[in-house]
């Protein structure tokens, strides 16, 4: 099964996504809530996936970390409460791996999961 970081700052969603993903078998290698705390981890760790937030506190876009997924060909599968057209293009733009829309349904979060891996 994979290891998966996750980029989340609302605890409550981490947890959450911590249980689902681990109650299906894969691995939490670790929760960071910001962009810098995922980097330092980035730089000595290569997860199979990351979900990453869009939004973070203190103004942070999780897109930020993209240039360094991209570097280590991680994919990511992005979880955002702004699902408008303009923010999902731009994302497709950026080439990510998958979209999410809060609230995650788990089904479809652990379907979404099991085809990225399987390519």
């Amino acid at each position: 099964m994979a290891k998966v970081l996750i980029v989340e700052d609302e605890f409550i969603l981490s947890k959450l996504y911590e249980v689902i993903l681990q109650q299906n078998h894969h691995t939490v290698c670790a929760v960071m809530p910001t962009v810098t705390a995922a980097r330092e981890f980035l730089a000595k760790e290569q997860p199979d996936l990351v979900l990453l937030d869009m939004r973070l506190k203190n103004g942070e876009n999780g897109l930020e970390l993209l240039p360094d997924l991209s570097q280590k060909q991680i994919p990511v599968i992005v979880i955002t409460g702004n699902d408008d057209a303009a923010t999902v293009e731009e994302i497709k733009r950026l080439g990510i791996t998958d979209i999410l829309s809060k609230p995650v349904n788990q089904n479809v979060l652990l379907q979404k999961i099991e085809s990225i891996l399987k390519k």
